[in-house]
């Protein structure tokens, strides 16, 4: 193997290792952003009795738990396509885009059952 493979190898690792770093800072702040922007959302459904997932690896926040025996949850995502709140109830499935206003959880909810 000569010099210029090898430089070839290195660049391209290096390139790999930044574009895996930048994708995760942009994850991290997607979340920071999503948690601040739907504090009053995720208080909601902690009230309601869902509990907060911790953060992961995807520009995403949610709760998530058990009301009368089925599985809610509830997900703030963002992309290049801006903020969008998803909720799941059972099968049900309910995508708002935006954050859904803290107000209309309930709502939204009981249109799910």
């Amino acid at each position: 193997m000569d010099l210029t493979v090898a430089n070839s190898i290195l660049a391209g690792a290096v390139v790999a290792v930044l574009a895996i770093w930048g994708s995760l800072l942009h994850h991290r702040l997607w979340q920071g952003t999503l948690a601040r922007e739907g504090a009053a959302l995720l208080d909601a459904a902690e009230a309601a009795g869902l509990a907060r997932l911790p953060h992961g690896w995807g520009p995403w926040v949610g709760a998530s738990g058990t009301l009368d025996g089925l599985r809610v949850e509830l997900r703030l995502s963002g992309s290049w396509r801006g903020t969008h709140t998803r909720l799941r109830c059972g099968r049900a499935r309910l995508r708002h885009p935006g954050i859904l206003p803290a107000d209309r959880l309930a709502e939204a909810l009981a249109k799910l059952r």
